[in-house]
């Protein structure tokens, strides 16, 4: 047997169980998640270090402030994701994560319908 037929014989048995309905379901869950991080990324340091910039700060300090800026941006985005990235591990400075739960145990960017109508 040569080896397209044997990827085509597993892409079919896939596509019978409905593997590959979820596999693609799970691929672009995660790749739309990969993006919303990067863009997370990209958005928080130009944002940081351009704001640094303009305000006079010296070079390294704007890329410092912009890199604190990113990291800051993905978490936020990583922890907003909710399931996709349930399994992933993510080490933070101790006080960070619970600093942002409040005495109803929601975080500061987490909103609910029963909010919006007050």
């Amino acid at each position: 047997m040569d080896p397209l037929h044997a990827l085509a014989d597993l892409i079919v048995g896939w596509h019978r169980t409905g593997k590959m309905v979820q596999f693609a379901d799970n691929f672009r869950r995660w790749a739309a998640g990969l993006v919303g991080l990067t863009i997370s990324y990209v958005l928080g340091y130009s944002g940081g270090k351009g704001g640094a910039l303009l305000a006079g700060k010296p070079e390294a300090i704007a890329t410092g402030i912009g890199l604190l800026t990113a990291g800051g941006m993905m978490l936020a985005s990583f922890l907003r994701s909710g399931k996709m990235f349930r399994d992933v591990v993510v080490a933070t400075p101790q006080n960070l994560i619970p600093a942002q739960i409040d005495d109803k145990g929601r975080g500061p960017m987490v909103s609910h319908a029963e909010d919006s109508q007050k």
